[in-house]
């Protein structure tokens, strides 16, 4: 399939570039041999766990920052009841209602602090996703040089 000459070894290793960036268990499948650009850098964009994690981490920060705008204090209502006997028996009840209130702008400083780690988040994924798509293109392009190269070896070799 590859030959052993410079060329095909440099196909091989863009080859291997390109597997590499797919998952172990997807590794093995063989690359179609009509690959576009636009196919292999979307396929890389689909498969990477490390574009994965980070979409994940992006999901994360969003709900914390949902947390962060929501009001999560609901009224307590808290009742107790004691038994007495001291020579007569009394019982003791008590019920306490409690609000908790935020001042001094906790929760704008909170909801601040949630939206500005979602950018950080979200600017950590576009910056996975330029790396991977400008590597993808690095291999992409070694290939096709490796096969141009092939192709006039091949030519000169008839010749």
């Amino acid at each position: 399939m590859f030959r052993t000459s410079r060329t095909g070894g440099a196909l091989g290793v863009a080859v291997l570039v390109s597997v590499a960036l797919l998952p172990h268990d997807r590794a093995a499948e063989p690359l179609p041999e009509g690959l576009t650009l636009r196919q292999a850098i979307d396929e890389a964009l689909a498969r990477s766990p490390v574009l994965q994690s980070r979409r994940t981490e992006v999901e994360q920060v969003e709900g914390r920052l949902l947390t962060a705008k929501t009001y999560p204090f609901n009224p307590a209502v808290e009742v107790e009841a004691a038994r007495r006997t001291n020579g007569e028996s009394t019982t003791d009840r008590e019920i306490r209602l409690g609000q908790e209130i935020q001042i001094g702008g906790q929760r704008r400083r909170r909801v601040a602090a949630a939206t500005a780690e979602l950018d950080a988040s979200r600017t950590a994924l576009v910056r996975e996703e330029r790396l991977l798509e400008a590597r993808v293109r690095a291999a992409f392009v070694e290939a096709l040089r490796a096969r141009e190269l092939r192709d006039v070896e091949s030519a000169n070799a008839e010749l």
